[in-house]
């Protein structure tokens, strides 16, 4: 079945015709191409009163959305969780978490001790010995070392696992990194 676009004039089928409850036929009366096109220039024409309308439209809404998207989050907890592990498994996925976690790196400001031993296919988190200093551990032992306890705790636990298996002692680390940052500090001093 056809129909005239009251715009362009030319007779189209019903599929180029977005929906409308009002008419009789269940279609616009302008057809998709020519509607567009208006609200392009209609966007053209009135910029500045759209992004102020969305701006005040948002400021006024605030909470609401982030309650909204809170809800949703907990009511998709599955949905989400299934999500960013497929998204992460396609290049585009793996690219964005390489530079997630340069990015939280680099705004973390923490410093390698050394660079990572491992090959590429071993997943690697840096765990922090302190707040500056990380070392890289394998993802799976790093996960089961932090059983649900405190940071303390957890600490702890991969500093023995860094002990045992790199041969370095953390506590004597960071007592001659505490050492010489006093010694920076009394030679600013003077």
């Amino acid at each position: 079945m056809k129909k005239v676009c009251t715009n362009c004039k030319q007779e189209k089928y019903l599929e180029d015709y977005y929906n409308s409850k009002k008419s009789s036929d269940g279609k616009r009366s302008r057809c998709k191409e020519c509607t567009k096109e208006l609200n392009k220039q209609y966007y053209i024409n009135n910029r500045d009163t759209i992004i102020n309308n969305v701006r005040d439209y948002t400021l006024e809404n605030h909470d609401y959305k982030i309650e909204y998207k809170r809800n949703w989050n907990k009511v998709n907890k599955d949905y989400i969780t299934e999500y960013n592990k497929s998204y992460r498994q396609t290049e585009n996925g793996k690219l964005q978490h390489k530079k997630d976690d340069a990015r939280r790196r680099r705004d973390l400001k923490f410093i390698e001790l050394f660079i990572n031993p491992f090959p590429e296919e071993v997943e690697v988190d840096y765990h922090h010995i302190n707040n500056i200093l990380v070392i890289p551990i394998p993802r799976f032992i790093h996960q089961s070392l932090h059983r649900g306890q405190n940071v303390e705790e957890h600490r702890n636990l991969c500093n023995e696992w860094i002990k045992d298996n790199y041969g370095l002692d953390i506590e004597t680390l960071l007592k001659k990194e505490n050492k010489n940052s006093e010694c920076n500090e009394n030679k600013d001093l003077q």
